[in-house]
């Protein structure tokens, strides 16, 4: 429990970033997309992520296999689904993305357009649903092992999770609009 105190002390600086009234610390907010992972409840879990988290999502179901270099049904199928506009703009971020990840772990946010039409929450729940099995038992699984100092700077927070193999990650949540979404994921120190 002592690093429970930890965190909450931690956190309470957290809360009070920009003067924005929050729904709750970026660890209650951690475990309630969790739990909607866990649960299959997509809905949720989708409205908790951050816009650049989804960019994310949608980045890693456009890599092609590394094995034989093709592109999953899943991302065809959604690509054949972009509007003519989208097209040229999806290109254009998709290689600025394979480009920059290898270095940054990062991608650059999708325009608003795409971010904000059916096409994103239905491929997201399609995939979801793919991988829905796999992922309810990994986070099923986690805990959460410390909290880190907020960056007042960026409205950014840093939890260290334990996985299922013992192994930790790095969840990053930012506050958008008074409320803590999932940022960023990446592994973390051993």
């Amino acid at each position: 429990m002592t690093w429970l105190r930890s965190f909450a002390a931690l956190s309470a600086p957290a809360l009070l970033l920009q003067g924005c009234a929050t729904t709750g610390g970026p660890r209650d907010s951690f475990e309630s997309w969790r739990q909607a992972i866990v649960r299959g409840d997509f809905q949720t879990m989708y409205g908790q992520m951050s816009p650049t988290f989804r960019s994310h999502w949608i980045f890693l179901i456009f890599l092609p296999d590394p094995k034989t270099g093709e592109y999953s049904d899943l991302a065809k199928e959604y690509y054949k689904k972009l509007g003519d506009g989208q097209v040229k703009e999806f290109e254009a971020w998709l290689t600025h993305s394979k480009n920059a990840y290898p270095l940054t772990r990062r991608v650059s946010e999708l325009s608003d357009t795409i971010l904000s039409s059916a096409w994103t929450f239905e491929l997201l729940e399609r995939y979801f649903r793919l991988v829905h099995p796999h992922i309810k038992v990994e986070f099923g699984a986690m805990e959460i092992s410390e909290g880190g100092e907020p960056d007042t700077a960026e409205n950014l927070f840093t939890l260290i999770v334990r996985n299922i193999r013992g192994s930790t990650e790095l969840y990053e949540l930012v506050l958008l609009e008074g409320k803590w979404k999932v940022h960023y994921h990446r592994a973390g120190p051993q």
